[in-house]
C-alpha cells in the first residue's frame, strides 16, 4: 500500500510542484505532489494574483517545474478553449479536511445542507450546452422541512 512507497516522514515533508500559466479567461495554478494532483487555482486577473494564493496555501516546499506538468496543463488550455477533454488524474487528498473528503462521509448531507451550498444532481442534457457562460435558474418544489427536492433546472444561452 501507501506505505510500501512513500515513508510517514517523506509524506509530512511533501514537495509541491507548481507552474502557473495563462488561459483565455485569466491566470491559472496547478499544485502536483507525489501521490498526484493537490490543488488547482481557477484563473485570475494576473500571475501575481495566482502566486499569492500558491504562496499563502503552500508556505514551505513550493518547488516550480512547469515541465512535469506540461501534461494537465494542456488539458485546462484545451477545456478553457472549448475542446472536450477527460480528467483522470490521480488526486492527492492527504490534506482534504474531513468536509472535503469522500473516505470519512459521516455526517457529510448534514454538514453540507448547514454550510448553503447550492447542489444541483444529477443534471442531465450537459452536452447540449454550447456556450462557456450562461444563466442557471433553478426552480425547486416547496417541499416544508425537506432538505433535497425535485428542481427543474434551466440553463439560458445569452
Amino acid at each position: 500500500m501507501l506505505g510500501e512507497f512513500f515513508s510517514k516522514e517523506s509524506l509530512l515533508e511533501k514537495t509541491y510542484t507548481y507552474t502557473v500559466f495563462k488561459t483565455r479567461l485569466g491566470y491559472m495554478g496547478i499544485v502536483k505532489t507525489l501521490l498526484g494532483l493537490h490543488t488547482v487555482i481557477l484563473p485570475k486577473a494576473d500571475s501575481e494574483e495566482v502566486m499569492r494564493q500558491l504562496k499563502k496555501s503552500f508556505q514551505s516546499n513550493l518547488v516550480k517545474d512547469d515541465k512535469s506538468l506540461k501534461n494537465i496543463r494542456d488539458k485546462f488550455l484545451d477545456y478553457f478553449s472549448g475542446k472536450p477533454v477527460r480528467f483522470d488524474e490521480i488526486l492527492d487528498l492527504s490534506d482534504a479536511t474531513d468536509f472535503e473528503n469522500w473516505v470519512n462521509p459521516e455526517r457529510f448531507f448534514e454538514r453540507f445542507f448547514n454550510s448553503n451550498i447550492l447542489l444541483m444532481a444529477p443534471c442531465i442534457n450537459l452536452e447540449k450546452i454550447s456556450r462557456f457562460r450562461v444563466k442557471f435558474i433553478a426552480l425547486p418544489l416547496k417541499i416544508k422541512g425537506s432538505a433535497i427536492c425535485p428542481t427543474r433546472a434551466v440553463v439560458v444561452e445569452e
